[in-house]
């Protein structure tokens, strides 16, 4: 089976866990590739909070990042999209259903008091 998760590998985390036990068990998985270099910083607070209020003022819009998802998924063609404890966007979450009908599924792994921007309360 082709999964596609749509996040970056960071190691021994939850998701290179996941990753790890679905490729051991023959899975063909593929993921968003090398973390940008700021992610993990200690500014990545001030990132968050400048992307919140930035949402708030001009409209909740799908990130590079989130577009970068749609164009993996359709060179990949997956036969499934695993979302682990990622909120994606509604917009960016309907386009891949049309990738990949019926099969999109997010794990949330964390409390869902942690789930930024749409999260697991976006009825698609």
């Amino acid at each position: 089976m082709k999964v596609f998760i749509p996040f970056f590998p960071y190691p021994d985390n939850f998701t290179d866990n996941v990753c790890s036990a679905l490729q051991s068990m023959g899975h063909d998985v593929v993921r968003l590739g090398p973390a940008p270099k700021e992610a993990g910083n200690e500014f990545a607070f001030f990132r968050q909070a400048r992307r919140s209020l930035w949402d708030r003022v001009a409209g909740s819009k799908p990130t590079r990042e989130e577009r970068r998802i749609l164009k993996l998924a359709r060179a990949f063609k997956p036969d499934l999209v695993l979302a682990l404890t990622r909120g994606i966007h509604p917009e960016i979450l309907d386009a891949l259903g049309r990738i990949c009908p019926g099969r999109r599924i997010l794990w949330w792994g964390d409390s869902p008091a942690n789930s930024q921007r749409w999260g697991i309360l976006d009825p698609g």
